[in-house]
């Protein structure tokens, strides 16, 4: 018997729903942990989504495996760790996002609600490299950071950013550079300086990585140029 036929004959009708709708859109997945786990994922979420402090009242929906929107993310830095991330847009707004993740590997799944929760999840092993720390950075960007939105942030890596992006005021060019890393050879810190492409703005950040005693991963805004970036989040 699959795990979805299980859940179905073992659970109270009110979740039986729920738990069937996860189970049709994940049955693909079961034949390995990625089936199991999703499905706890998928119920962790709903539920953080759920415990949004918003004014639910003046909602016309609610959050279920059918008015989210579920994507999975294999992460680029840790083998087998995947993240699933859910976005629920409550009516009547069109510009509301309610977003949440959790990191699910073999034998965990945990909800990140911010850096702190996303270093737990990752290897105590310091990056190797110049390129593995920006990986670090831009992961932890994507899935913890403050404006996170679950894609690839666009990194300005040279004058073709702009093809792509509203450019910045053309005397503010001389400030937007390629990422910068460097590691302090007597503390194995890492430092990196990045410009990312935000919805109406650029912003450099400053992101270290410290694996003593525990690996840590802080990233904080730096600098800001308002009227380039994005119109809206791709």
């Amino acid at each position: 018997m699959t795990l979805c036929a299980k859940l179905e004959r073992s659970i109270a009708t009110p979740l039986l729903m729920l738990v069937i709708g996860g189970c049709s859109i994940n049955r693909a997945a079961e034949d390995g942990w990625v089936g199991e786990q999703q499905l706890r994922a998928d119920s962790m979420l709903l539920s953080a989504l759920r415990s949004t402090p918003i004014p639910w009242d003046a909602v016309n929906n609610a959050p279920t495996i059918e008015t989210v929107n579920w994507a999975t993310h294999r992460s680029s830095i840790v083998d087998g760790l995947q993240y699933r991330t859910a976005i629920f847009t409550p009516r009547p707004s069109t510009h509301v996002r309610l977003q949440r993740v959790v990191a699910m590997s073999s034998n965990d799944v945990r909800l990140v609600d911010d850096l702190e929760g996303w270093s737990a999840v990752v290897p105590r092993v310091p990056p190797r490299s110049r390129s593995e720390a920006l990986s670090y950075c831009l992961e932890a960007y994507s899935f913890a950071g403050p404006k996170r939105h679950f894609e690839e942030p666009a990194v300005y890596r040279d004058s073709t950013w702009f093809d792509i992006a509203i450019p910045p005021p053309v005397e503010a060019r001389s400030r937007v550079h390629p990422p910068r890393v460097e590691i302090d050879e007597a503390t194995a810190q890492w430092r990196a300086i990045l410009w990312i492409m935000e919805v109406g703005r650029g912003t450099r950040y400053e992101c270290t990585i410290r694996s003593d005693p525990d690996l840590s991963l802080r990233l904080e805004a730096v600098d800001s140029i308002l009227g380039m970036g994005y119109l809206a989040v791709p």
